[in-house]
């Protein structure tokens, strides 16, 4: 009598290759498993890699004139504008109260960012040339670049140069 359960051809019963078919849908589903979780992860930790911040550097469109009028050392009021472009150079330009329109001392220089990205500092310019920047608008720090009474909403509207 013939043996119901096995296969001539090859010699294997049918119990052999149900295991064996069943081992091999198992390692083929944890392999698939583990692959998709390695890539959750590789998504999950490029963030960090990057060392992205969210900071003015990174999340303001801060490149563009500003104008304004800040106190100059005498306390009088002089016309202030700041070109920043996005190559890190700046035009600083001020006018003295009474000068004609054309007319004004223009500085080509460049500028830095601090560690936190909110702060800008005029290079080769004497102190204070560091502004904090928002959204719209530069405040002109004071020497110790602070701003000038704690808060931004209580700058006086004569540190703020705004966006053009």
């Amino acid at each position: 009598m013939k043996d119901n359960n096995f296969f001539p051809a090859r010699g294997v019963s049918i119990r052999t290759m149900t295991i064996i078919l069943a081992i091999a849908c198992l390692g083929l589903l944890l392999t698939s498993g583990c692959r998709q979780q390695e890539q959750v992860e590789e998504v999950v930790e490029q963030p960090e890699e990057a060392g992205f911040t969210h900071n003015a550097r990174t999340s303001l469109d801060y490149t563009g004139t500003y104008r304004g009028k800040i106190p100059n050392a005498s306390g009088e009021l002089q016309e202030t504008i700041i070109e920043l472009n996005d190559d890190g150079t700046v035009v600083k330009t001020t006018k003295q109260p009474g000068q004609e329109e054309n007319s004004g001392f223009e500085t080509y220089t460049a500028y830095t960012w601090n560690t936190q990205g909110n702060v800008i500092t005029l290079n080769a310019l004497p102190p204070p040339n560091s502004y904090f920047v928002s959204e719209g608008y530069l405040v002109h720090l004071d020497e110790n670049m602070s701003q000038l009474n704690g808060k931004i909403s209580e700058v006086d509207e004569d540190y703020i140069l705004r966006k053009e």
